[in-house]
């Protein structure tokens, strides 16, 4: 072990895809500070609070489901001369500062978090 030190910084980066009904992507870079407040040998108990920089994008598709089960005939296929058709929307480019404050714990090599992120 080296020298104990009770501050200290972390970078991430984020990034989640959510497929349903409406589809949305977030890309977040953010900046933690770390404070630990009680350390013995090989466990720790600390804060961290920080800031991050996302980008946040919604697209939806419309209408499919309904239209489609509409044209399926009883052997499978589609009735003479129609087809599928998809409508979608996309969603402004939404850009957040959010903040994340929480309580963490290392014993060994595992660490847990609980915290909590305000957009």
């Amino acid at each position: 072990m080296g020298a104990k030190r009770r501050f200290g910084l972390r970078y991430h980066l984020d990034f989640s895809q959510n497929f349903g009904q409406r589809d949305v992507a977030y890309l977040g870079l953010g900046m933690d500070a770390l404070v630990s407040l009680y350390e013995k040998k090989d466990f720790i108990f600390g804060l961290f609070g920080g800031f991050e920089l996302a980008v946040q994008r919604w697209a939806r598709v419309a209408g499919v489901a309904q239209e489609f089960s509409a044209k399926i005939q009883y052997q499978g296929g589609l009735l003479q001369g129609q087809s599928t058709t998809f409508t979608s929307e996309q969603g402004a480019l939404n850009f957040q500062l959010p903040i994340s404050l929480g309580l963490r714990v290392k014993k060994h090599l595992v660490s847990v978090e609980f915290g909590a992120f305000f957009p």
